[in-house]
């Protein structure tokens, strides 16, 4: 998925922001691990784009809600 993300973006000036997605109840998608988000900024910036991993915020709204 991404390297078509890189692909779509050939020839533009771009900055990509990478938050990492904060699991919740009720829905089949579930966070990547540390390992793999380290890895991700590798794919936008090997072509020159800047792509910061943001800090995930949030996480523990979900289990505060829950109770």
């Amino acid at each position: 998925m991404p390297s078509c993300w890189v692909k779509m973006l050939k020839g533009d000036s771009a900055k990509i922001n990478l938050i990492p997605f904060n699991p919740c109840q009720g829905t089949r998608y579930e966070g990547s691990d540390w390992d793999q988000i380290e890895k991700s900024p590798n794919i936008f910036s090997t072509p020159g784009y800047s792509s910061p991993v943001r800090t995930p915020r949030g996480r523990d709204i979900l289990a505060a809600c829950a109770s």
